[in-house]
């Protein structure tokens, strides 16, 4: 699958690593928090379970972590790390 724009610096960087693209941990949403929920209770279900989670924007992150915190982890303790791809002020 070749992955949006937004997500080619995530492509990019698997490539130079000789990493293929594993689409298992590729999901889609609708830039609000509720497809940002969704998209990471997918990825959270998946095993081994993703150490990190890339959001395609702030919204979605914030969903990203509702969906962590209900999963009984926490952002930086069961989960490493969450980006979105602009600063929130």
């Amino acid at each position: 699958m070749r992955l949006p724009t937004v997500c080619g610096g995530y492509e990019e960087e698997l490539a130079t690593y000789g990493v293929a693209l594993d689409d298992a941990l590729v999901t889609r949403g609708d830039w609000q928090v509720e497809s940002g929920y969704m998209a990471a209770s997918v990825l959270l279900d998946v095993q081994p379970r993703p150490t990190a989670i890339f959001a395609g924007n702030d919204l979605m992150a914030v969903g990203a972590m509702y969906a962590i915190f209900d999963a009984g982890l926490r952002v930086a303790a069961g989960c490493g790390r969450l980006w979105g791809t602009t600063t929130a002020r």
